[in-house]
């Protein structure tokens, strides 16, 4: 026995990881793949509908935030958006510009119609997706800029605490699709 675990190599052997400074690197090459380990199978992966840890793991891979959390102070970090959003003194508007380099997969760029887009998803109600819904309640509607098509105001309709987070965490913006029978 000692024998046996006296010969055996340490650290990583495959051709495609080295270990260097007690760290694994990889050092293969993916293309444009992105591989990840989970814990389980989604039950759904519906976009809108539900609110799941394994799924929403996933689609974070695929559809993209306004703004994510920061992981040390839970600060709002742009993503989709240029820029932290213009807030109203009275604390119930929310301005955002969207990033010029906002683009869909087929390099269309994301505008401010498909954000409204998505928070009209919270609304409907085939969304079966009462942790979307119950931020939606508070948002009373959204302006888009008339000058600037990559610009909009969320308007909240009363005070609430999570009014900034409201639509920069509470969903993942998805291309719109439409129902081909209305």
């Amino acid at each position: 026995i000692t024998l046996i675990f006296s010969c055996r190599q340490e650290g990583v052997t495959s051709s495609l990881y080295q270990e260097k400074d007690g760290k694994t690197i990889y050092k293969g090459e993916l293309g444009e793949e992105v591989r990840a380990h989970l814990v389980g199978d989604p039950k759904s992966l519906h976009p809108t509908n539900t609110s799941l840890a394994v799924k929403d793991e996933i689609l974070s891979y695929v559809f993209e935030r306004l703004y994510d959390l920061g992981m040390e102070g839970g600060e709002l970090i742009p993503v989709l958006a240029k820029e932290l959003p213009e807030v109203s003194e009275d604390k119930l508007s929310y301005t955002i510009e969207l990033h010029e380099n906002a683009k869909w997969m087929d390099g269309s760029p994301i505008m401010a119609e498909d954000i409204l887009f998505n928070f009209k998803l919270l609304f409907c109600e085939e969304v079966e997706n009462l942790a979307f819904k119950s931020y939606a309640e508070y948002v009373d509607r959204l302006e888009l800029d008339e000058n600037n098509p990559r610009k909009f105001t969320v308007v909240m309709g009363e005070p609430y605490f999570l009014n900034g987070y409201v639509g920069a965490l509470s969903m993942m913006i998805n291309p719109r699709f439409y129902d081909p029978q209305g």
